[in-house]
């Protein structure tokens, strides 16, 4: 289970931390300056991300509920 809880949150952390601001970088400065990449390019790279994320946290609470009983 820590595996998992550790991919989730990972993955949270990509999207949030580096996904993101990639996306909304358009037309600043700094380290996500416009240019680095364009939306084709972070679509190709982050692909499904988010809906890897979204059932990787639907599988962990199930996971948790499944193994709850046992770890009482």
């Amino acid at each position: 289970m820590k595996t998992e809880e550790t991919y989730v949150r990972d993955l949270g952390i990509a999207i949030q931390f580096i996904m993101k601001p990639l996306l909304e970088s358009k037309g600043k400065s700094g380290l996500f300056r416009k240019g680095i990449l364009t939306d084709v390019e972070i679509k190709k790279i982050f692909g499904n991300i988010k809906d890897v994320h979204s059932a990787g946290k639907r599988f962990l609470k199930a996971l948790r509920e499944a193994t709850a009983p046992l770890l009482q």
